[in-house]
């Protein structure tokens, strides 16, 4: 997103004028409508690749481009939107691959899953070992296993190294922001304010204060290094009792993620929404919940058994990555500085849980379109 901005500003700066930050905002609307438009049509794709119906792809699409928490993501001047987008294209290329099996489908989803890793905090350790494991396995299974292919997914998959790495080097952690020791060590509720201060080692003190940003102070990178490690160290000695701690995190981002994401924050234009409130209420709580299970149920029914178990097997692998982009979401409460007396009840759940809702809304309309055609069906046969 840096990167961006600092292009945008090239209209006034080429010309030796001071940047304007209004005239950034406005340009970078723009680009996020170009991204919004391009999610939309990624869904639309994908639904018609399902159901054969561009009506059905369409419906879907329109009313996915109405969801007020969707339009409030896509309008958040921060990473948001790329993170929407990344995501969104590397799950895509992913179910496309596994359903033909064609080798250009699965460079396309690692070199989404790199641009994902620049817009979001998605490549962790253990999260690489994985993508590593996974181009072995997507040329053994692709057609022809093409030698080709399996270079430039080595390629792809070794640039999501470059960012791990440089933290390393500068910072003495492979964490890729800032924050991920205040998150590590709330999930494991762990007060920032009981963990002593260790010896720092100099170089992380004198990089942090020379590359210092609003969000990346001094101070931030050390409590990353102090935090991270006691984190680390919690996992690794206790592992049963950082299991329950865990799961008692859960208790404060589950309810997070059933609100409607448009209350994420103030936003006139979703404001003004006539369709907001039903819309937030349906996709919301206990009903969106039901939804999701109800697709499932049909989508196994429909199937059958033996069919449920080929559609795991096929698709074993979008679940995983599915998995690893909502994993940190579910995990992402932690103490907010100044405010610890309060626990580790800060989460970014509602917000970041749009990420992942596309193949939701796939899932959904699938189950409707076998409901409808089946209900058609039968329907046809009863007035014969």
């Amino acid at each position: 997103l840096d990167s961006i901005r600092y292009v945008l500003t090239f209209p006034e700066t080429s010309a030796g004028l001071p940047f304007s930050a209004v005239a950034v905002d406005f340009r970078l609307y723009v680009i996020y409508a170009v991204c919004f438009g391009v999610v939309n049509a990624l869904l639309f794709i994908w639904v018609r690749s399902l159901t054969q119906s561009n009506w059905w792809a369409l419906g879907t699409t329109i009313v996915w481009a109405l969801m007020p928490g969707y339009i409030m993501t896509m309008t958040l001047l921060d990473p948001s939107p790329l993170a929407m987008l990344f995501i969104t294209l590397s799950l895509f290329f992913l179910y496309f691959f596994l359903k033909t099996r064609r080798a250009a489908y699965s460079s396309a989803f690692f070199a989404s899953l790199l641009l994902a890793s620049l817009s979001r905090s998605v490549t962790q350790p253990h999260v690489l070992l994985i993508v590593f494991v996974a181009v072995v396995v997507f040329w053994w299974i692709s057609q022809g296993r093409n030698p080709v292919f399996l270079i430039v997914n080595i390629v792809l998959a070794g640039l999501m190294l470059v960012m791990p790495i440089k933290q390393y080097v500068m910072y003495a952690t492979f964490d890729t922001t800032s924050f991920a020791g205040y998150h590590r060590a709330g999930m494991l509720w762990i007060d920032p304010r009981t963990v002593p201060e260790p010896e720092y080692p100099q170089h992380i003190v004198d990089n942090a204060l020379l590359f210092s940003t609003r969000y990346n102070t001094q101070e931030t990178i050390k409590d990353n290094y102090r935090l991270s490690a006691a984190a680390n160290d919690f996992i690794l000695h206790q592992p049963f009792e950082a299991a329950q701690r865990l799961g008692r995190s859960l208790t404060v981002t589950v309810p997070e993620l059933m609100r409607p994401s448009s209350m994420y924050t103030q936003n006139y234009l979703v404001e003004r929404l006539p369709w907001r409130a039903p819309m937030d209420w349906i996709f919301s709580s206990w009903r969106y919940l039901l939804l999701i299970l109800a697709s499932a149920v049909i989508i196994v029914f429909a199937r059958g058994s033996t069919g449920a178990k080929r559609l795991v097997r096929r698709y074993g692998w979008f679940a995983v990555f599915y998995v690893l982009f909502a994993a940190p979401i579910l995990l992402s409460n932690r103490y907010f500085p100044g405010q610890e007396d309060s626990g580790a009840f800060w989460t970014d759940a509602i917000r970041q849980k749009v990420f992942l809702e596309v193949p939701v809304i796939v899932m959904l309309t699938y189950a409707l379109w076998l409901v409808a055609t089946k209900s058609g069906r039968a329907l046809g046969r009863w007035r014969r």
